[in-house]
């Protein structure tokens, strides 16, 4: 069920993503299963709550093509949010985006699943070097079905490109 809900979530930026489509489908794959393990326990509304943050927290980097991307990401979750008449999801989704590269622990509203996300992020980002507590297993059976392809190296490459345009403000996205 969650699948099919990412797939069709991402589905109309497959053009505009181009060549990092299954690479970044994947990411978004993960990160909604890491995050999903790392939570204590599930709400009701949670996995389409996390789901739409995972398919839109990078999304920016494509639409508005920046690698300052949290705004722009956000911008086209609230699109979305609105469009399909979920306003009240607005506040919620805008933070797990907006915190996702916290370098340290969020404390604030929406905590369990924001502070979920940002380390679910960062364990793909680390590909499990940071593991907050998940098996070995858990990330083996999920890079295992959804592999990197490549990801890594995507953000690499364009870290590379921010980083000649703007030396002073490599990584705009991170927060302290």
């Amino acid at each position: 069920m969650i699948n099919n809900k990412l797939e069709s979530l991402l589905f109309p930026y497959k053009e505009i993503i181009g060549a990092s489509y299954v690479p970044y489908k994947n990411h978004v794959h993960r990160i909604v299963n890491f995050t999903l393990e790392l939570k204590d326990g599930i709400k009701a509304d949670d996995e389409d709550k996390i789901a739409i943050a995972a398919v839109f927290h990078d999304i920016g980097m494509w639409t508005a093509n920046s690698f300052d991307y949290l705004n722009p990401s956000m911008a086209e979750a609230n699109n979305y949010l609105r469009e399909h008449g979920k306003i009240e999801w607005v506040e919620e989704i805008t933070l797990m985006i907006d915190m996702h590269h916290k370098l340290t622990m969020y404390d604030g509203v929406f905590t369990d699943n924001v502070e979920a996300f940002r380390k679910a992020d960062l364990i793909d980002l680390t590909k499990g070097v940071k593991r907050f507590g998940l098996s070995k297993n858990i990330l083996s059976k999920n890079y295992e079905e959804f592999p990197m392809g490549g990801f890594r190296k995507i953000i690499v490459s364009k870290f590379l490109k921010n980083l000649l345009k703007n030396p002073f403000k490599p990584l705009p996205m991170f927060k302290k």
